[in-house]
């Protein structure tokens, strides 16, 4: 996810500004279905895989885990509070502002999944 999101912060949001206004409504569609279809199931994995480390590894590295969870909780309201909301009003009304605003909250996510995947390297690695 780490890799994921940075991806979008850096190209993917930026990239907006130079949407066919006239096509919002079919960008719109095509958009929340394919990154509904990679996202989704990536995200999802990503919160049973984190469920399943802090449980089998919480007796012998608690703290880790424990940060692992919360920051996956944040992100998870984040991307539920925040982000999705700002994209779909951005996609059913383009503004350079609202544009700006979402690029900026998704700075929040980016930031915490690189801090995940810097606690989590050592037990990968």
């Amino acid at each position: 996810m780490t890799g994921l999101i940075w991806i979008i912060q850096i190209v993917y949001c930026p990239s907006f500004k130079f949407l066919d206004k006239n096509k919002l409504d079919e960008f719109e569609r095509f958009h929340i279905k394919r990154i509904t279809f990679l996202m989704g199931p990536v995200m999802l994995l990503e919160l049973i895989s984190g469920l399943v480390l802090f449980y089998l590894w919480k007796e012998i590295y608690f703290w880790p885990m424990l940060i692992n969870i919360l920051l996956l909780a944040f992100i998870w309201l984040v991307t539920i509070f925040v982000s999705k909301p700002y994209l779909r009003r951005l996609l059913k009304h383009f503004d350079i502002d609202l544009l700006q605003k979402l690029i900026r909250t998704n700075w929040i996510r980016t930031i915490l999944w690189s801090i995940r995947c810097l606690i989590l390297a050592p037990f990968v690695f």
